[in-house]
């Protein structure tokens, strides 16, 4: 055999192995797309759903740091918004941290007074763009009283328009009454909106005896609106007397139309 012929084998092995290995990485790449890609593509159809929501510490000690943590499927992202009230009132929102198979983390980065009292609620955003919204959690820091010591009572919670445009502001009204001095009434509320979100807590002013009122500005004239078309809001009253006694009405919501 001449030194051409055994070249041009030399060469056509070459060729062969080459081939041969790239046919090996493309079944190989075609594997792994198969078993752990197209299963995450396909997971994204369909809508957000919540699995599950949890704090820790379960009853933070003031001054303690606040995990939340949220279990989600079929969301491109996920936030939260918390508010608190009674000791110590602020608020805040932001979008809590994947870490890998549907679990979201957020912590607060800082603690509560004792006597605070720790509403939050999850959005997830789902990949079609609808949103899934958890149930209201609260956390308690410390020794928040609630009891029977005075008949501190919150009533006739409602508001109007009741079901409102995004071209009205809503009125709030709650009857709050107690044996003793009322030191607070509060409005607390959280709302979502696709990928954002708020949170309001705020002064009711007392109307009459016992009447108390709140203004949502849905739309402001000539400024951009606090709370946006579409959005899904919730919110309760609070109260507070001299006696240290608290109360908190039930959950209400509406969406802006």
């Amino acid at each position: 055999m001449n030194k051409g012929k055994e070249g041009d084998i030399v060469i056509k092995k070459k060729y062969f192995i080459i081939i041969s290995l790239a046919i090996a990485i493309a079944l190989i790449g075609s594997l792994l797309y198969a078993v752990y890609l197209k299963p995450e593509e396909e997971g994204r159809e369909g809508r957000a759903k919540i699995i599950s929501v949890t704090h820790e510490p379960e009853n933070p000690l003031p001054g303690e740091e606040i995990t939340v943590i949220a279990f989600v499927e079929n969301a491109s992202e996920c936030n939260i918004q918390w508010r608190s009230y009674f000791a110590e009132g602020r608020g805040g929102g932001w979008s809590m941290g994947p870490v890998g198979n549907g679990k979201y983390v957020y912590e607060t980065y800082s603690g509560f007074e004792n006597g605070t009292e720790v509403s939050y609620r999850v959005c997830a955003v789902g990949y079609d763009g609808i949103i899934a919204v958890s149930n209201e959690y609260t956390i308690q820091i410390g020794k928040v009283e609630r009891s029977n010591i005075t008949t501190l009572t919150i009533s006739n919670v409602h508001h109007s328009p009741e079901n409102p445009h995004n071209d009205k502001n809503v009125t709030v009204w709650a009857d709050v009454t107690s044996s003793v001095t009322i030191s607070k009434v509060e409005f607390i509320s959280i709302w979502f909106y696709s990928t954002s979100g708020g949170c309001i807590g705020d002064k009711m002013i007392k109307k009459s005896e016992s009447t108390y009122e709140y203004v949502i500005f849905i739309n402001l004239p000539g400024l951009y609106s606090p709370i946006p078309k579409g959005a899904l809001v919730f919110y309760k009253v609070v109260a507070q007397d001299e006696s240290g006694n608290t109360a908190v009405s039930s959950i209400y919501s509406f969406e802006v139309s």
